[in-house]
């Protein structure tokens, strides 16, 4: 299934950190550093604004661009500086006295110009966020042991639901190696967790890691819709036989949502002497017909019943899932309905000799339609626009999306106001109002994807290894109501 999109993109980024989270194994820690070979092409293409991989510079001094685990001597201040749980800020990021947070640590490593970082096998509740210069992060040692490689690597979870990586517009290739980025349940309505997130990276190449993503959020219900207010007034009765006065026009002023829904009147009951014909209800449709007086041998004649409102529109239900905005996945909302129209008022009564004509009752408002269901968040474990991104060995983990609002429902119209009759003579009466219009029901919103990688742009290439790594929650539910929204996907990837 593919779904329409769009997205956007610079000094070292920023995080913050509160540590306390336990580290857990996530398999051999530590080896060869990839080339170009063991990833099949090694390079995503350049459409689409992606960089080319094979042509990315990299930043490492020279003789530390290698992987501990074939070049052990990399592990060395001269090649990176080094990060533990049990660090502070305040030290020199050396092996003897490492930092304390990521943040800390990845400032440190470009003004000190060695591009890389690394981190003891512990937890660390931050976000990791890095634009324009990038910093290679190397997880899996042991920090009481002289930096010796581990069978433990570094859980990197954000304090919040954001991702728990975010990369932007990175010129340099960078590798991420033996890490755990885990990001956090979306608790916001409609909103995604994701995992790592990466848009306009040059080359980014994720190295016997693991990338963890959350449940996605139920999007919110749709609001009601609402009854209108100020119409369905009874007409007014007529005059007896001795006064002989007509029931005079009633006129009502609808309200919806607070604002005016326009007028409706019942029609004047006819009047006898001197002779005045019964009026016909508005706004005019076709109903609310006025009677007529009696006229020689004739008798007179009631008023018609206005005619009902027109019902609102429903909305039809989203046909899309979503699209990828700057701001990330953005799940689709079902639409609003429409308000119903004002009923027409009913028609005057018709005079008898002996007594003026009833008024006829005012058209019942409208209500208003209900609102779209909000859609549901998505679960992703990748999400990579215009980027050059590699997955070696590499493992993915969604939950299930968010459930999709259900969409709103509208109430029925008020009922119009009755007509009067005459209360001592004989004078025909007023017809009744119409019913004003049923507002258009919402649309239930779209449930929310769980997608191990969402794209657009070149495709990230993904190693054998890391396709068999994979484990995927259930899309989201589809909104209810009387028009539901799509159900959520589940899908390995995902491309826009």
């Amino acid at each position: 299934m593919r779904r329409v999109a769009a997205l956007g993109a610079l000094a070292c980024g920023s995080c913050s950190v509160v540590l306390g989270i336990e580290a857990r194994p996530l398999g051999d820690p530590l080896g060869e550093r990839p080339d170009s070979a063991s990833i099949g092409d090694g390079a995503p293409s350049t459409a689409d604004g992606a960089g080319d991989a094979r042509d990315a510079p990299v930043l490492e001094p020279p003789g530390c661009e290698r992987s501990p685990t074939a070049d052990p001597t990399v592990v060395d201040e001269r090649c990176g500086v080094f990060v533990s749980s049990s660090g502070s800020d305040t030290n020199a990021g050396t092996r003897q006295a490492p930092l304390k947070t990521l943040a800390v640590a990845i400032q440190k490593a470009v003004d000190q110009k060695v591009y890389r970082a690394f981190l003891c096998g512990d937890a660390f509740e931050e976000r990791v966020t890095m634009s324009g210069v990038g910093v290679s992060l190397v997880g899996g040692f042991e920090c009481l042991a002289g930096w010796s490689v581990a069978a433990r690597v570094p859980v990197i979870r954000p304090p919040d639901s954001g991702p728990a990586l975010r990369l932007v517009g990175l010129t340099n290739a960078i590798t991420l190696e033996s890490l755990e980025f885990a990001a956090r349940d979306a608790t916001a309505a409609g909103t995604s967790s994701v995992a790592a997130w990466v848009s306009d990276a040059v080359s980014v190449t994720f190295v016997r890691s693991a990338l963890a993503a959350g449940s996605g959020a139920s999007g919110q219900s749709g609001a009601a819709g609402a009854l209108g207010t100020g119409g369905g007034m009874g007409g007014a009765a007529g005059g007896n036989g001795t006064v002989l006065v007509p029931g005079p026009t009633v006129t009502c002023n609808c309200l919806l949502d607070g604002a005016d829904a326009g007028i409706t009147t019942g029609g004047a009951g006819g009047q006898f002497s001197p002779s005045v014909a019964p009026g016909a209800g508005t706004p005019a449709l076709d109903g609310g017909a006025a009677g007529t007086n009696n006229a020689a041998l004739a008798a007179c004649t009631g008023g018609g019943k206005g005619a009902d409102g027109i019902a609102g529109a429903t909305s039809p239900a989203p046909t899309a899932l979503g699209a990828l905005l700057e701001t990330g996945w953005s799940p689709a909302s079902g639409g609003d309905g429409t308000a119903g129209s004002l009923a027409q008022g009913g028609g005057g009564g018709g005079a008898w000799t002996l007594g003026g004509g009833g008024g006829g009752g005012c058209g019942g408002c409208p209500s208003s339609g209900g609102k779209g269901g909000g859609g549901g968040g998505g679960s992703i474990a990748l999400l990579s626009v215009r980027s050059g991104v590699s997955l070696v060995d590499t493992a993915r983990s969604t939950k299930s999306g968010g459930g999709g609002g259900a969409g709103g429902a509208a109430p029925a119209g008020q009922v119009g106001g009755p007509g009067a009759g005459n209360a001592f003579g004989s004078g025909c009466s007023g017809g009744a109002g119409g019913t004003g219009g049923k507002g258009g029901d919402g649309a239930g919103g779209a449930g929310g994807i769980s997608v191990g990688t969402l794209f657009r742009g070149a495709a990230p290439v993904i190693d054998v290894a890391s396709q068999g790594k994979l484990t995927l929650g259930a899309g989201g539910s589809a909104g209810g109501g009387s028009v539901p929204g799509p159900a959520g996907l589940s899908q390995p990837t995902l491309s826009l």
